[in-house]
């Protein structure tokens, strides 16, 4: 009796440790992969080895999407010429001759938030960073000129300062200053130097 009862003490201890260890394994299962699915890519990353990369961060942080990034969003995709001739120009994006409407004329200088709402309003965002420099290096060719007036706003999203070089600093990538190659962070809050946000020219873009 006594080595039956020793026998149902080991078998159960067997049967819980067991049991613990597949609970804890699942759960290490799912956490890593909830990291596998949602993390992303950066153009400074690095190999874990799996088959997928990790973040490493440094220098400036994308904020990311706002409220106002799903009425944007399908400003993003190329699309036949329908662009008005006497305020914008088409620039072909694709083999097959999609692309975008950008403003020929640059506006009068605003703070970024403004900007940004100008061009929602009227059904348009800014433009990005690589289409403003692409329309810049070949403005000839569109008629444009990118930067005569300095800056202009070049993002619809915001960058977070994150060392202390960039301490409380929040800004948005603005360009041209007579040069398609010059590129700033436009500020558009105080930062803990006394940094001031900023007023740049922009042109919206559909």
């Amino acid at each position: 009796m006594k080595k039956l009862s020793l026998l149902f003490l080991l078998v159960s201890f067997l049967t819980v440790n067991t049991a613990f260890a597949k609970d804890r394994n699942y759960k290490k299962d799912l956490r890593y992969k909830y990291w596998k699915e949602y993390r992303f890519d950066t153009a400074d990353k690095k190999d874990k080895g799996d088959g997928g990369t990790t973040i490493q961060i440094s220098g400036l942080v994308g904020a990311g999407a706002d409220m106002w990034t799903a009425s944007i969003s399908h400003l993003f995709a190329p699309h036949e010429d329908n662009c008005d001739p006497l305020v914008e120009a088409f620039v072909v994006m694709t083999p097959d001759g999609k692309g975008f409407c950008i403003e020929i004329d640059a506006r009068a200088a605003k703070l970024w938030e403004n900007a940004r709402h100008e061009c929602i309003e009227e059904g348009k965002r800014l433009p990005e960073v690589t289409e403003l420099k692409y329309v810049c290096t070949n403005a000839a060719e569109y008629g444009i000129s990118v930067g005569s007036s300095g800056s202009e706003w070049s993002s619809n999203f915001v960058l977070l300062g994150d060392n202390a070089a960039e301490a409380g600093k929040v800004t948005v990538a603005a360009m041209g200053s007579n040069s398609c190659s010059s590129l700033k962070a436009g500020r558009i809050s105080k930062d803990d130097f006394g940094g001031k946000p900023e007023a740049y020219a922009f042109r919206c873009v559909r």
